[in-house]
Formats: structure tokens, sequence, C-alpha cells
């Protein structure tokens, strides 16, 4: 994969077999010459102690080569996916071997979970006071530890949490078929 432009600007372009990137607000940019293949694993800040051995906060705004944080285990997960014959056998061999990488679960704080899937369930539109209120912590408590574990802020984290819902919605309405004009759907009584 080839990063033009990272969210962290300080990040030189560069070229990545694997790549791992924390959670972040700015965009990157990757181009390539017309077509290209991998799997993306989305991670949820939750499973990052669990899968990395460390807080997702440590990634934030980072792309990084994968193999700086999971050492030979990406190397061995790449190498057997390069050599499947297929993307079922692929898709198998990511499955299993991320589950057994994950089978001792290693959750944050319980409040920052809990504060996490308030957030998530609510689509971004609950305030940071309401989550702070929730968790039983102050508000700048819940950033400081948000930051640490998630790595954005419980705004920040929202505001993420509201694109992505819109993503969803349009990706759903561009794969279904139109509505009919509203002068089109009136009925008729009889």
């Amino acid at each position: 994969m080839q990063v033009a432009t990272h969210p962290d600007p300080r990040t030189p372009p560069g070229r990545y077999d694997t790549l791992l990137g924390g959670l972040h607000t700015t965009p990157a940019t990757i181009v390539h010459q017309g077509r290209q293949s991998g799997i993306q694993i989305a991670l949820s800040p939750l499973g990052a102690r669990s899968l990395l051995g460390l807080p997702a906060g440590e990634l934030a705004n980072l792309d990084v080569t994968a193999s700086d944080v999971l050492g030979p285990f990406i190397d061995e997960l790449r190498d057997r996916v390069r050599a499947a014959p297929g993307w079922p056998e692929r898709f198998r061999i990511v499955d299993a071997m991320l589950a057994a990488r994950c089978a001792a679960p290693v959750l944050p704080p319980p409040e920052v979970v809990h504060a996490w899937r308030l957030l998530q369930a609510s689509g971004g539109t609950v305030s940071t006071v309401e989550l702070a209120r929730e968790v039983g912590w102050s508000g700048r408590y819940l950033s400081r530890r948000f930051n640490v574990e998630i790595g954005l802020s419980p705004k920040a984290a929202a505001r993420v949490a509201r694109f992505d819902r819109a993503r969803h919605v349009i990706q759903r309405g561009a794969s279904s078929p139109p509505s009919p004009p509203a002068a089109a759907t009136t009925t008729r009584r009889t």
C-alpha cells in the first residue's frame, strides 16, 4: 500500500506491506496504479489491547508498519495469506489467527468500555456530559482516559461515530433502488 499523506503530516509518504493505523480525524491519502488488493481489518479500539497488546491511544493519528507493533505474528499472517489459493481460504486464515491471538481478551477499564458502547449505540449523539455522568467520572477525567484508551476525546469519537453512521446510510442508499418521486407515491382510494 502506498500512502501519499498520513494523518500526521510529519510522517513521510511510504510503502507498506502491512499497515497499522490508529483512529484519526484527518484523512490519509492512499494511491495506486489502478488496481490493488488486500485485506483491511477494522478493529474496535476496545479490542486493541487484546490484539495489539497496547491501548488504541498509543496509535492515535499514526500509520506504522504493522510488524513494528505485532512483530513476527503479522509476518506469518501475511505470508500465510499470500500463499493461500483464494479469498475464502485467506479469510479463514485471518479469522483463525486473530481468534487465537485474542483468546484471552484484555479490555480497557469498564467505565471506558461502557462510555464507548453508549457513544456507539447513540451514533455519536450522546453528550460528553451525559457520558461522564453515566460512568461516574468527571468530564475531564473521562476525556483523559478516553484519549489514553481510545485515542480520541469523547467529543472527537462522537464526530467519528456520526461520520461513520452517515457513511453507512449513504452506502445503503447507493445499494438500494431509488425511491419513487413523492408525486408517484400517492395512493388511490376506491
